[in-house]
């Protein structure tokens, strides 16, 4: 049983002595580091804590604790001790820097308070490192810096409210931005919030909130109008926090997100998906890297006869009947400033049958590169175009039954055109115009004579004139006539040359088409070569010697080196024979 009191006198000294001891292991066995300095600042007593920060008590026992200090901290030491000596009821708490035995140092939370030993005054202190709390609360105040930097970036709304989500004890500033008001009306006036949702979607928005109030999160989507009178799409999601003792909702943790931009997009998309399904041409998404088709409009899939999902297992040159080298060498071929490639192919339906299209790849670039694909059934145009040949062909035909010596001339002049324009890579299209102009480049001679046609000698001055008129001539006739290429003016451009010499308008360089700057090369070289009423033929060898000779000043270069790629290959002579 517990005595109530003792006296002085009733403690004996063998019970002095291991009470001594006692408390002397009671202050050893702290897990706090004790030590007693006299006025002088000389330890005296350490407990055997110091082993912790390295030393043993003799290392530290009859030296000056500032030896042990940081020397910034010391003359606060200095000051505290002179305090506790002229006043016995202070008590001093402080953090201090301890140096380690290693050298290193640590953060202590110190409490020094003055005693009598020995008839002395003596400080009494205790210390508790804290260096690794204070490092952990450091790294909790830098995360909540960083965390309230994100917040105040983002361009989210986070917000906490009370377990009916009708006060909100905490809205980020994404809040103003999104919803035009102050942070602080939220607070002061949580009615605000509600007069901030579009009136149509107040009822709505009400009901979904009522539904989740039973613990579980929700998404809500809503309109808000800003007071300046913008409205704006809102996609809320809430979390509820749960009491763990009495399982109730005790606030919600919530984030909205303004979702305007995507919902306009969403709405274009509709519509752009709707425009394009509509569509009297095939339009596909392809990828850039395979060449796989990725999505296609509705009128493509009845066309081509495929169901989606087969289509999105197929390449472009699955139904492409150009291969997969070739489309890859058009789509190289493409500067890297221009959008757009254009040319003719024929597409394969799932049956089999072709038909001809006029393509056009536009390549896009967004997260990933694709192409987008457009594609014309011309198989109208190209009815129509057969008929213009045949018609074209008819008055070539007949030109060339008044001029025997040239029969076959501006056939030939047509298939030497069309190779040069092939190989400086003109489109299809434009290749076909420009043989359908050769075909007929000297239909204005049907003006001229016979006889001036034929004849064997040299033409007189006036002759030659009447001559030089039949690219006017052919001009004229052929000018009434809709062609879907330029044919009337190709025609009556062909004897122009590139320093202004040619005839009949004295046109320079980039002023004549470029079909006609090619015709006018592959006539000389077919008319050079050929048997002529005044002369024999002089072969091909001249013909290229005349054309190398006037390259850019006569002739367009383009066209003379590409014919004279043609010639190296021996494709010319081919044609000429």
């Amino acid at each position: 049983m517990l005595r109530n009191s003792a006296t002085p006198e009733s403690v004996s000294p063998e019970t002095a002595v291991l009470t001594s001891e006692f408390y002397r292991n009671l202050i050893n066995h702290s897990p706090d580091l004790t030590c007693i300095v006299d006025s002088q600042g000389v330890v005296q007593f350490v407990n055997l804590e110091v082993k912790t920060f390295g030393y043993e008590p003799s290392d530290v026992v009859g030296k000056s604790i500032s030896y042990f200090l940081h020397p910034a901290d010391l003359p606060l030491v200095d000051e505290a001790i002179q305090q506790m000596l002229a006043r016995p009821e202070v008590t001093t708490r402080a953090e201090r820097r301890l140096r380690k035995a290693d050298g290193n140092w640590c953060v202590m939370e110190t409490a020094a308070t003055r005693m009598m030993l020995s008839d002395s005054f003596v400080i009494v202190i205790h210390m508790r490192d804290i260096t690794s709390r204070l490092a952990t609360e450091f790294q909790l105040a830098e995360s909540q810096r960083n965390l309230s930097h994100l917040v105040n970036v983002i361009p989210e709304v986070f917000w906490i409210s009370d377990a009916e989500i009708k006060v909100m004890s905490y809205v980020s500033p994404g809040y103003e931005r999104v919803w035009g008001r102050s942070c602080e009306s939220l607070y002061k006036s949580p009615a605000s919030f509600w007069n901030a949702v579009f009136p149509d979607d107040v009822a709505q928005f009400g009901v979904r909130l009522d539904e989740q109030k039973s613990g579980k999160p929700y998404e809500a989507e809503y309109r808000i109008v800003r007071p300046d009178g913008e409205i704006r799409d809102i996609w809320d999601q809430a979390y509820p926090v749960v009491d763990p003792d009495s399982g109730n909702v005790t606030e919600y943790l919530g984030i909205a997100q303004d979702v305007t931009e995507r919902k306009r997009n969403e709405r274009n998309l509709r519509i752009f998906r709707k425009l394009i399904d509509g569509a009297s041409d095939i339009m596909a998404i392809i990828d850039s890297a395979t060449l796989t088709i990725l999505d296609m409009n509705e009128h493509g899939i009845g066309k081509l006869g495929y169901t989606r999902e087969e289509l999105t297992h197929l390449q472009l040159q699955d139904i492409d009947n150009s291969d997969e080298a070739a489309i890859l060498w058009k789509l190289s071929k493409q500067p890297l400033v221009a959008s757009t490639i254009q040319y003719e192919s024929s597409f394969c339906r799932r049956d089999g049958s072709t038909y001809p299209v006029d393509i056009i790849i536009e390549r896009v670039e967004t997260d990933i590169q694709y192409l987008f694909l457009s594609a014309r059934d011309i198989t109208e145009k190209r009815r129509l175009e057969r008929g213009m040949r045949d018609t074209i062909e008819a008055l070539a035909s007949t030109m060339e039954k008044r001029d025997p010596y040239t029969a076959g001339h501006q056939v030939r002049v047509a298939k030497i055109a069309a190779a040069i324009g092939a190989n400086m890579g003109l489109s299809a299209n434009t290749i076909r115009g420009l043989e359908l102009a050769g075909i007929v480049h000297d239909i204005g001679k049907i003006t001229v004579p016979a006889e001036i046609l034929s004849k064997p000698g040299r033409l007189s001055v006036p002759e030659f004139d009447l001559i030089k008129q039949h690219p006017q001539t052919g001009y004229e006739i052929l000018n009434n006539v809709d062609f879907p290429w330029p044919i009337a003016e190709i025609v009556q451009q062909h004897h122009e040359r590139c320093d202004g010499s040619g005839y009949p308008l004295g046109l320079c360089r980039d002023k004549i088409l470029i079909e006609a700057r090619i015709l006018a090369v592959a006539d000389v070289i077919e008319s050079i070569s050929a048997h002529r009423p005044y002369r024999p033929a002089l072969g091909i060898d001249v013909a290229i010697k005349e054309i190398q000779e006037g390259r850019e000043i006569h002739y367009d270069a383009d066209a003379v080196d590409a014919a004279l790629a043609l010639y190296s290959k021996g494709v010319l002579a081919q044609m000429i024979s």
